[in-house]
């Protein structure tokens, strides 16, 4: 026969806040199949160069890697644009007389939270004369959530 029973329980500080998970996402890099490409010179058109992305959803982080060959970097301006139409400057002349254009996975935050599928373009503009070069290649590594 139980007559009679008691818990005792002791609690020091609160509770553990636990971590949250983040959402799971999805990585792909593109790269640009129609290159290489020859950057006419003094010419605000330039060239555009197109990349398809197939990632579904939304961009939660975009980088971008170009590599151009040409003897007067501070010629070039290169552009990158949207789906949307919307772009960003990844080089407006500078460098001066230095050679070439290498960015590597360089961070592009201005697309984030924008539609990730669609034909992306890179522009190449030699906005002086008397250098030519050329766009080798180009990609962007996209991420989206699940």
């Amino acid at each position: 026969t139980l007559n009679s029973w008691s818990l005792t329980m002791t609690t020091s500080g609160t509770a553990p806040t636990p971590t949250p998970t983040p959402p799971p996402t999805n990585t792909k890099t593109f790269a640009a199949a129609d290159v290489p490409q020859a950057i006419p010179d003094r010419s605000s058109t330039g060239i555009t160069s197109t990349n398809s992305v197939t990632l579904t959803g939304k961009v939660s982080a975009l980088t971008a890697s170009v590599n151009i060959t040409h003897p007067y970097k501070g010629d070039l301006v290169v552009t990158l644009i949207s789906p949307a139409g919307t772009s960003t400057v990844l080089h407006n002349r500078t460098g001066t007389s230095r050679d070439n254009v290498v960015l590597v996975n360089v961070p592009v935050t201005v697309f984030s939270n924008t539609t990730a599928a669609g034909q992306w373009k890179l522009r190449v503009q030699d906005l002086s004369r008397r250098d030519t070069g050329t766009l080798n290649s180009w990609s962007l590594t996209v991420t989206t959530a699940l």
